[in-house]
């Protein structure tokens, strides 16, 4: 979501909620994918789960294990398989 969608930015809520009522799905449903620190944040406030992408814009001084993102992809291949995962998670 562009920075003047909504009126805070991430690592609000505010644009991960949008989107999702533009999508019609709950947060809880969802599966946030990020390259920032702020995205994991965001996605979390929101109430979704989250998703680091490792393989977008990850600055050298992140440690991107400290995001505490509920997945950890490392290509864009990993995504299918990462929510595939979740998926299996949340039904159980």
């Amino acid at each position: 979501m562009a920075g003047d969608t909504v009126s805070r930015g991430k690592p609000a809520p505010d644009p991960v909620l949008h989107a999702c009522r533009l999508l019609e799905v709950e947060p809880a449903d969802t599966l946030f994918v990020g390259d920032d620190r702020r995205d994991i944040e965001a996605g979390r406030a929101a109430g979704t789960a989250t998703a680091a992408a490792l393989w977008g814009y990850v600055p050298d001084d992140e440690d991107p294990t400290e995001w505490r993102a509920d997945l950890r992809l490392t290509s864009p291949a990993a995504l299918m398989t990462g929510i595939a995962d979740w998926q299996q998670r949340e039904r159980a």
